[in-house]
């Protein structure tokens, strides 16, 4: 369970780097995803990591409710 946090945290933060450094805004950010998969690599940095935020996120709801329902 702890590395399904850790892998959501790490990602989160990679998210938040590659917004920077593109200097994209929320709707930009929006834009990038809902397109096809990105050719400039800085974007499909981007594209790649909230892909894995996306799967952290999941992980860490089918945690929870493993712990819930074990518990």
């Amino acid at each position: 369970m702890g590395l399904s946090f850790a892998w959501f945290v790490v990602s989160q933060l990679a998210v938040a780097r590659g917004r920077r450094k593109l200097g994209l805004t929320r709707w930009q950010y929006t834009n990038l995803l809902s397109g096809s998969r990105p050719v400039d690599r800085d974007e499909l940095f981007v594209w790649r990591w909230t892909l894995h935020l996306c799967c952290a996120t999941l992980l860490m709801v089918l945690c929870v409710l493993a712990l819930v329902f074990t518990s």
